[in-house]
């Protein structure tokens, strides 16, 4: 599953041309179908999200120097996805 997950990401990012980008800041939002999950199942996502962010070559790393504050929001709609805002921090 993470190896679908992060090759996943990796392709989004490519189709999207997201360029490289120094330290960030992360602010998810998660939208799911209805609120049987909890939040920390939710988010534990954001581990295949970043390690596709890493393999694509977006982040150097995954690491405190790449990744500044981490933000989740939670939402409730028609399907399930995950929205991701990439602030930049500078390099």
């Amino acid at each position: 599953m993470k190896q679908k997950l992060t090759e996943l990401v990796v392709w989004e990012c490519k189709a999207q041309g997201i360029k490289p980008m120094g330290k960030v800041d992360l602010t998810y939002i998660w939208q799911e179908e209805n609120r049987r999950r909890d939040k920390d199942n939710i988010m534990f996502g954001q581990k295949f999200i970043q390690d596709g962010l890493v393999n694509a070559g977006v982040l150097e790393n995954d690491g405190w120097k790449q990744i500044g504050d981490v933000k989740h929001i939670f939402v409730v709609g028609d399907s399930y996805q995950v929205k991701i805002i990439m602030e930049s921090r500078g390099l």
